[in-house]
């Protein structure tokens, strides 16, 4: 087992805190922050719809140093904006909350957040910087923290 599928899995893994943005988001939109149980199964085909829909949709701009704002469905936003509006939207199709978390990571040396979604039992990676739904042992981002599967408030990192 990698330490990035160990770290999603909950395997070697520790609570930590989460993202200040994220925090503050909840309290502005607290449905977004809910354990929310599967209804469905969504096919691949939507997910990669969802996934580029979205990526096409905000204009990328990134944050002031130092502010940290997560929103959902903005016109123009960072990594994590997107990855929050696909988790929103792909629950509202019926993906369970424990199948469909925001993590935050290192790419190229800098902060990045994705969303990590489990299809059929593997983890992939939804990120603004690619269409493709990539494994997440596969994806370049590093990542280092992501919400846990049984409170979305809660976070994990590796031991």
């Amino acid at each position: 087992m990698s330490a990035v599928t160990a770290l999603i899995a909950g395997v070697m893994a520790v609570y930590t805190t989460g993202p200040t943005g994220f925090y503050r988001m909840c309290l502005d939109n607290p449905s977004d922050c809910r354990r929310v149980a599967q209804t469905r199964v969504v096919p691949v085909e939507e997910v990669r719809e969802i996934n580029s829909s979205v990526n096409a949709a905000i204009r990328p701009v990134a944050e002031f140093p130092g502010k940290d704002e997560w929103r959902v469905e903005p016109r123009a936003g960072d990594c994590e904006d997107y990855a929050i509006t696909k988790r929103h939207r792909l629950i509202a199709r019926g993906i369970g909350s424990a199948n469909a978390r925001l993590a935050t990571g290192e790419f190229r040396g800098d902060e990045h957040a994705v969303l990590v979604l489990t299809l059929s039992g593997r983890a992939y990676v939804l990120d603004n910087l690619t269409n493709a739904l990539l494994p997440a042992d596969r994806s370049a981002v590093r990542i280092k923290t992501i919400q846990s599967a049984y409170d979305p408030r809660m976070w994990l990192k590796a031991k």
